[in-house]
């Protein structure tokens, strides 16, 4: 629902936007909880590691909480950035960090850290912003409900943004799991922190992809214009963060401790530059929700993710973890000759022409 909501909700009338954002929360959470349910369910089944978290009912209750609450957060944070009310999110981020860290440590102190431990700290900041959400983002009151057959209108859409990000996170959840399965436990340690800090550090140009999409769902004469910023701003970003890496990136592995600092800089490193391909991708990625077309956007991304993921799998076995990351960032920029042509000719579309195909 987040990403149909960053386009939808500003074209809303006033007194629309908190019952249909109320609307989409409540879908969000719904679906959440079914997945909640059929997930602890099959980890039950399935694995006696992930079965601890369904062994008591608080455990549960916890688990399912986060879960909802996640969902019905990521809508209310889709909808400030549909209505550029960025200092609000800010400062709800920024309080909710602060009462994560205290509450953590006050629970810890309280009783014996554990997982529930974290998941309640993580959950109760949560949830206030939710309740109070109209009056959070500033909406007015509303003047009629949102009815269930409006709704209803919202799913295929919502599910259509769901596939196309599914396939475009595939990669990145399915990197660990593959690496974690072909190699040694000691190996997977100091990888797990080198793809976490990777992340982290490519976030930043993702960030202007979203900035993209929420600028010109509703303006797409403005695309050419937006895309030549976004595109400019990401590349010489994602060129800084991979001479920050180079240089300093062993110093912040060495934080970890020396064996991460020595094994996991060279990977680290991989996977940064694998930053400006990912770039483009997720700004034709973008360009792509801009005109509705997300069902061949996910085909297409979901078949390059397949072979992403195989030929990590592939050359981890054979040759080792940093050759995986190498034949991931080989992939991506193999993927050039797909994404980075309808990129250029977006960026180079003006006014009436941003509508073309």
């Amino acid at each position: 629902m987040s990403t149909l909501v960053i386009g939808d909700i500003e074209a809303a009338a006033p007194g629309r936007r908190i019952s249909y954002l109320r609307a989409c929360m409540g879908i969000a959470a719904v679906s959440t909880l079914a997945l909640s349910i059929a997930w602890l369910l099959g980890t039950r089944a399935l694995s006696e590691t992930l079965a601890a978290v369904s062994d008591h009912w608080l455990s549960i209750l916890l688990f399912i909480l986060a879960s909802v609450s996640l969902a019905a957060g990521s809508v209310q944070d889709a909808a400030g950035q549909g209505l550029a009310r960025s200092s609000r999110q800010t400062v709800r981020s920024v309080i909710q960090g602060s009462l994560r860290i205290l509450l953590l440590l006050l629970l810890r102190s309280l009783m014996r850290s554990s997982w529930e431990t974290i998941l309640l700290a993580w959950t109760l900041p949560v949830t206030p912003s939710i309740l109070i959400v109209g009056r959070f983002l500033g909406l007015e009151p509303s003047d009629k409900s949102f009815h269930w057959k409006e709704v209803r209108g919202q799913l295929l859409p919502a599910l259509k943004h769901h596939v196309l990000t599914l396939s475009l996170v595939s990669t990145t959840v399915g990197f660990p799991v593959i690496i974690a399965s072909v190699s040694r436990p000691t190996d997977v340690a100091w990888f797990n922190v080198s793809k976490n800090i990777a992340s982290a550090v490519l976030l930043l140009p993702f960030v202007l992809s979203i900035s993209l999409f929420t600028t010109t769902v509703n303006n797409p004469q403005r695309l050419g214009s937006d895309l030549r910023r976004t595109l400019f701003a990401g590349l010489l970003m994602s060129g800084g963060l991979i001479v920050g890496v180079a240089l300093f990136g062993r110093l912040v592995l060495s934080v970890y401790g020396g064996f991460y600092a020595k094994e996991g800089t060279a990977s680290l490193l991989v996977l940064v530059c694998g930053g400006p391909f990912y770039l483009i991708r997720d700004q034709w990625v973008m360009v792509e929700r801009v005109h509705g077309r997300m069902v061949g956007a996910a085909i297409k991304v979901g078949l390059c993710s397949a072979f992403e993921l195989a030929l990590i799998g592939c050359l981890a076995a054979e040759f080792g973890i940093i050759w995986g990351c190498i034949g991931w960032v080989g992939c991506l920029s193999a993927e050039m000759v797909l994404f980075a042509p309808p990129v250029v000719r977006a960026a180079r579309w003006r006014g009436a022409h941003a509508l073309a195909r």
